[in-house]
């Protein structure tokens, strides 16, 4: 379970330095780690996030730089080797979206570039 869920990080003072006096209650820990999984499944998932880049033909740098977030916070979604923030992973979104890509939910989760408006 990651240490983002308001815990904060542990040290030898605990609640004395300002950490909450509630660090080993670990039904309150599952608890928020049950929430912020809920949250994130309506979220765009790494397999999107990959196929949205490859449509737009975007690097990872660039949609760091699109969306105001480090290229190494890109690519550890990507790979899905750890748990980003949500409001990243929704800046992520929102970049791709801009740009013109369709985020498709439900059963099969997918991506498609939204069509271009006739211009006359």
């Amino acid at each position: 379970m990651p240490d983002w869920l308001g815990m904060g990080i542990a040290n030898r003072r605990g609640a004395a330095a300002g950490r909450p006096a509630d660090r080993g209650n670990k039904a309150l820990i599952q608890r928020r780690w049950e929430i912020a999984k809920s949250k994130r499944q309506a979220e765009m998932i790494p397999a999107q996030c990959r196929a949205a880049r490859a449509l737009l033909d975007w690097t990872p740098v660039k949609l760091a730089d699109a969306a105001g977030v480090a290229v190494s916070t890109v690519t550890s979604f990507e790979r899905s080797w750890r748990c980003n923030y949500p409001d990243k992973i929704q800046a992520m979104q929102s970049a791709l979206e801009a740009a013109g890509v369709e985020f498709i939910d439900g059963d099969e989760p997918g991506v498609k570039l939204k069509a271009k408006s006739k211009r006359k």
